[in-house]
Order: C-alpha cells, then sequence, then structure tokens
C-alpha cells in the first residue's frame, strides 16, 4: 500500500477485528501503538497494513477520531446490516453504497 498518499483506509473485517492501511504518519502510528495493546494489534510488512483487534469496542472509533486530524483522506469501509459494501468518508460522514454487480440491484 506504499500507494497511498497523506490517506488512511479503515475495513472493517467483523467479530470486532479492522484493518489499516495508511500512507506513513509517525503521530498517528505512536497514538495507535499507545491506545492498542500489542496483543491486540499485528503488522504485515508485505501487505503494509496494520490488523487490530477492537477489545473495549472504542478502539476503532479513538483511532478514526485521529486519524481525520493527521491524514488528508480518512475513510471506514464496512457492510452494512443489509450485507451492502459501505464507504465512509470519517471527515465528512458521507456514505457511499456500493452498488451490487451481480443481483440487479443498483441502489444507492
Amino acid at each position: 500500500m506504499s500507494q497511498l498518499i497523506d490517506e488512511v483506509v479503515f475495513r472493517v473485517l467483523g467479530d470486532g477485528r479492522f484493518t489499516i492501511e495508511a500512507s506513513y504518519n509517525y503521530e498517528f502510528v505512536e497514538y495507535l501503538k499507545g491506545r492498542v495493546p500489542s496483543r491486540a494489534r499485528s503488522y504485515d510488512f508485505d501487505l503494509e497494513k496494520w490488523t487490530v483487534r477492537d477489545d473495549d469496542g472504542k478502539t476503532l472509533n479513538a483511532l478514526e477520531g485521529v486519524a481525520a486530524q493527521k491524514f488528508r483522506f480518512a475513510q471506514r469501509v464496512f457492510y452494512n446490516a443489509d450485507g451492502k459494501l459501505v464507504t465512509r468518508n470519517i471527515k465528512t460522514g458521507k456514505e457511499t453504497i456500493q452498488k451490487s454487480l451481480f443481483t440487479g440491484d443498483n441502489t444507492k
């Protein structure tokens, strides 16, 4: 993910886990390491992304709050209650729902 420039993407995996793909920001990484115990985070050097276990249910929101201050672009990618893929701009709150490619469902 070294192609990211001043951007962070949080991808919610479910079961209390999420990944973070981001351009390098020293202050954000230090906050991450201070907020998330080492047993609840790992970094994949090949894929250049963090995987975080959200033990307290508040970690994702806390990291997003800091990311909104430290990065020019910040987004969360997740599946909503209807099973649709959603991308949320963390700074504006605007959500985009991906159109289905296979079911003929073209709702936004």
